[in-house]
């Protein structure tokens, strides 16, 4: 950001941004101002096709980092629910995909992982330089290259490796509260999501395969949904492993009813970034898309009367410390434990 420090009238000093004509200096060349030009050519398309609403910023904000409207970004905060407005991991896994498939009609197959690698370092490089995008491309990079070279690596080295690159970018980053919650959040999913999905395997109740044949059709379709609704209740225990004490420490409540936002938000979301690619093949999804959002936004149209959250001061630096100390040494109990399972199935 270019500008000058001025000083207020109660001796505060504050920056006056130049206008963005002049980032670039006489003849000179600057990358912030061009991705902010990009950036909002590409926002400018997404919020075409949805007129002046919620939905265009919304999925704008999805797909390219910018700033949601005010009042979604509020309404996202109060249930939970901000961390979908970040660049994750799915954006990129998404993103790969239709690129891989795209490419794979036009191009001979040995060509697409260099060529999906250059897409998405272009698309990084559009995006704001935040921790969860640093996270999910140093991510997909790290897995593109192990292929490439024939080395495989787990899920975990993946993220351990971003992590390392990204605080080298950017030590600061430590600091960031995108940063903690990015991360933790993510290998807490990669951790405790298995074990926590196994445990509630085994609480309920458990078919046989004889038995699934025997069910009708209408009891197999029940016994699926019944099973994903079990996998998203794993996904979101696993998250809050981390979450929920990160958000006591920084903010010293929690709030409940994003439980059950996060167990239906996230992958219905997920559902509208597809419908939106999708409409861009074929148009009328897009007014399709518009109304399956506004119906999502619809369910946060609920009274503040109704909020209800945990709040306690009792998370302090010491708490918040031992704490992920023995989620550490929890997690790598659990890993040794996987591995040793895994290595007694392959034998």
């Amino acid at each position: 950001m270019i500008g000058q420090l001025k000083l207020s009238d109660g001796g505060h000093l504050y920056l006056k941004r130049d206008k963005f004509s002049k980032m670039t200096g006489k003849g000179g060349f600057s990358w912030p101002f061009y991705r902010f030009k990009i950036k909002e050519k590409l926002k400018t398309a997404i919020e075409n096709n949805y007129g002046d609403s919620s939905s265009g910023s919304l999925l704008s904000s999805l797909l390219l980092g910018t700033a949601a409207k005010n009042h979604l970004s509020r309404e996202f905060n109060r249930f939970g629910l901000s961390h979908l407005l970040a660049i994750s991991g799915f954006h990129f896994g998404l993103l790969s995909m239709l690129i891989c498939a795209i490419l794979g009609r036009f191009c001979p197959y040995r060509w697409i992982p260099y060529l999906s690698i250059l897409l998405l370092t272009l698309y990084t490089l559009i995006l704001e330089p935040n921790p969860s995008a640093l996270r999910a491309f140093v991510t997909f990079l790290h897995g593109q290259l192990g292929l490439l070279l024939g080395r495989s690596s787990t899920s975990l080295n993946r993220l351990g490796v971003a992590l390392i690159i990204t605080l080298l970018i950017n030590p600061a980053f430590s600091t960031h509260l995108g940063f903690q919650f990015s991360f933790a959040i993510t290998a807490s999913i990669l951790i405790f999501f298995r074990p926590i999905d196994e445990l509630l395997q085994h609480l309920s109740s458990q078919f046989k395969e004889k038995e699934i044949i025997q069910l009708s059709l209408f009891d197999k379709h029940a016994l699926l949904l019944l099973q994903i609704f079990r996998k998203l209740i794993a996904l979101t225990l696993s998250v809050q492993v981390t979450a929920l004490p990160l958000t006591l420490f920084w903010f010293g409540k929690f709030p409940v009813l994003s439980l059950l936002y996060n167990l239906f938000f996230p992958p219905l979301i997920s559902l509208s970034v597809l419908i939106f690619f999708a409409a861009l093949l074929f148009p009328p999804l897009h007014q399709i898309n518009h109304l399956f959002i506004q119906g999502l936004l619809r369910t946060l149209q609920i009274p503040a009367t109704k909020d209800l959250f945990i709040e306690t001061d009792l998370v302090g630096p010491v708490v918040i410390f031992s704490y992920f100390a023995f989620l550490i040494m929890l997690g790598m109990w659990l890993q040794e434990k996987q591995l040793k399972q895994s290595l007694l199935e392959y034998y």
